[in-house]
């Protein structure tokens, strides 16, 4: 519960490039937590559009490869 409180609808940063080529300071907001350790995020580009790989839109990414934003 304390993890969902910190993370959940957040805005969040990739701390280094992630598998799908998103890369860093790109900005995303955590929609959904899957476990302790991993949520799914929706990024967005610069124009403030969803940025969307393979028809995904939500992407599944370890908490430990993303930071918030503040």
């Amino acid at each position: 519960k304390r993890i969902a409180k910190k993370w959940l609808y957040r805005k969040v940063s990739p701390k280094k490039t992630l598998q799908n080529g998103i890369e860093t300071g790109t900005t995303g907001t955590v929609m959904e937590l899957i476990d302790n350790k991993t949520a799914f995020v929706e990024f967005y580009d610069r124009n403030g559009e969803l940025i969307e790989i393979d028809n995904e839109l939500a992407f599944k990414v370890d908490l430990k490869n993303i930071k918030l934003k503040k």
